[in-house]
């Protein structure tokens, strides 16, 4: 799952987009499909002008922190997600 990120795009100057979600199935986990979706998708993104992905992950999950650090992502910041079921 991304999103354009543009209302950063003035303050940081660069085109960004933002990763909150990229998951395989648990029967298809462990064949490098994470790997080649996101090669894919930042291939994908760099032939449309973008310059920059900003990740959102979980630092308890040792695959998503490998998978990011096998990218060279740096780490930038920690943070909390809060959230509220709104009836």
């Amino acid at each position: 799952v991304l999103w354009d990120m543009d209302t950063f795009a003035l303050h940081w100057g660069h085109s960004c987009v933002g990763m909150v979600e990229l998951s395989v199935d648990p029967p298809h986990r462990q064949q490098g499909l994470a790997k080649f979706l996101l090669a894919c998708m930042m291939q994908h993104l760099r032939e449309r002008s973008f310059h920059l992905i900003e990740v959102l992950a979980d630092l308890a999950s040792p695959a998503a922190v490998g998978l990011l650090r096998l990218f060279e992502f740096e780490q930038v910041e920690e943070g909390q997600a809060f959230h509220k079921e709104l009836r």
